[in-house]
């Protein structure tokens, strides 16, 4: 069995397909996760198909993480990520 210590995180894979609105995303999201810094990276495929932007954002747990993605805050600003790009986005317990 695996055994999740670290701290959790989200992970956001992303290809856009309306730079516009993918900006307007871009510009606000910070606004939902004010306390966080998210890491942003165009990454590198090492085996299958990837996205051109992946987004890691760490947490204290997952309870946090998912509200911070529940919050009405998010989810407005998350309607311009929706829009703007094709994406992936998902809540991992972390590794350790």
């Amino acid at each position: 069995a695996v055994r999740c210590e670290a701290a959790p995180f989200t992970g956001c894979h992303a290809t856009i397909t309306d730079p516009d609105t993918d900006r307007r995303y871009v510009d606000r999201d910070g606004e939902a996760f004010a306390s966080i810094a998210p890491a942003c990276s165009p990454g590198a495929v090492i085996e299958g198909s990837s996205r051109t932007r992946h987004v890691i954002t760490g947490f204290e747990s997952l309870s946090v993480a998912r509200a911070s993605y529940d919050s009405p805050q998010y989810q407005v600003v998350s309607e311009f990520r929706r829009a703007g790009a094709i994406s992936d986005f998902v809540i991992v317990a972390g590794v350790g």
